[in-house]
């Protein structure tokens, strides 16, 4: 049995969700989710995020003197005041992810080492990802690109759908630990 605790924001795609959760109930996970880092000698921070994935977290536990440029796609405006303030925060909400492959984020013009996350619905992710390598020139050292649902099909289906994948990586002896092989899975990216 593992013991977690969960964020506790009053509304957003997962509140009503949670709000059905009791002390004692039973949850499922499967897979892996190789948590986001922020290297010391990185000064600056893309983060690229559907409504699944407002970027709360990641931000509170951003220093100060780190530059953040934030572009996220939320259907509801109120979600945006889910996201906290950071005295070095440019937020911006785009209708679409995939409206960033036409443009590039200030952060990666000033040629800057630059910490990259995004995360949402699978092929937007998968296609954010490899322009971020390809146009953006991101280092993958420097990139964390997340599912965190996918069209057409229900959490529980694309779970399953992921179960053999880790299942099969465990049985390779994968290290658990390397982000990328969680992207891989996450992306159905090839290994």
């Amino acid at each position: 049995m593992i013991s977690t605790d969960v964020m506790h924001h009053e509304r957003g795609l997962l509140a009503s969700w949670r709000t059905g959760l009791h002390v004692g109930d039973s949850v499922t996970f499967s897979g892996m989710r190789a948590e986001w880092y922020l290297p010391a000698a990185v000064r600056n921070v893309l983060l690229i995020a559907d409504g699944s994935a407002l970027p709360a977290a990641l931000i509170e536990a951003i220093p100060d003197d780190v530059d953040v440029q934030a572009y996220v796609s939320a259907e509801n405006t109120e979600d945006l005041s889910l996201i906290p303030s950071h005295p070095h925060l440019a937020l911006e909400r785009v209708t679409s992810l995939t409206n960033l492959l036409h443009r590039t984020p200030r952060l990666i013009r000033t040629g800057e080492r630059v910490q990259v996350w995004i995360a949402g619905e699978t092929a937007e992710v998968r296609e954010l990802r490899r322009h971020a390598v390809e146009a953006w020139h991101v280092d993958l050292g420097d990139l964390i690109a997340r599912a965190y649902w996918k069209a057409g099909v229900t959490s529980t289906e694309a779970d399953a759908q992921r179960l053999p994948r880790f299942v099969q990586a465990v049985s390779d002896g994968a290290d658990l630990h390397d982000p990328a092989l969680a992207e891989n899975i996450d992306l159905e990216l090839s290994a």
